[in-house]
């Protein structure tokens, strides 16, 4: 009776070894592969930790949206178009900057900003009407209002839509 009573037992954790050799890897606390995008990921991870304070953590969140942003080479807001200008570098901050410091995400949007084309289409001003801001690093920017003849009401004078 010992002896059936071992084999039994010893069937099962055998039988039991296998299986579990057998089972596909779950991957349980594998770290992400795409780094987080959005701000409200960023924020939300980063107050999940409780190693940084709230003011830093809307930093860290606000730089990743920002670095998003800088990735994309057109930006489109409706009417605002944002295009990456020609020999422009894609950094924003340097690689020994302050999450705490707020000035570095207002260094980030500058940099942002000035590394880019505007193209604002104002056609509810007048018919084919665009306002052109070339990119704004070591101000040599240029501003200029331009009318695209081939706009389909490019003569109705009149002001309005």
């Amino acid at each position: 009776m010992k002896r059936k009573f071992r084999d039994f037992l010893f069937l099962i954790c055998f039988s039991t070894g296998i299986t579990v050799m057998m089972e596909p890897k779950v991957p349980v606390n594998e770290p992400d592969l795409e780094p987080e995008s959005s701000f409200t990921q960023v924020f939300a991870k980063c107050l999940a930790k409780k190693q940084h304070g709230t003011f830093e953590c809307i930093n860290r969140g606000s730089l990743s949206f920002l670095s998003n942003l800088n990735d994309e080479d057109h930006l489109d807001f409706g009417n605002i178009m944002l295009e990456r200008s020609d020999g422009q570098g894609r950094d924003l901050l340097d690689l020994d900057y302050d999450p705490k410091d707020f000035g570095n995400v207002v260094k980030a949007a500058a940099r942002l900003m000035e590394r880019r084309n505007l193209k604002w289409d104002m056609s509810n001003i007048y018919p084919g009407l665009q306002m052109r801001v070339g990119p704004m690093l070591n101000g040599n920017g240029m501003l200029e209002f331009v009318v695209d003849e081939r706009h389909g009401g490019y003569t109705d004078r009149q002001l309005g839509p």
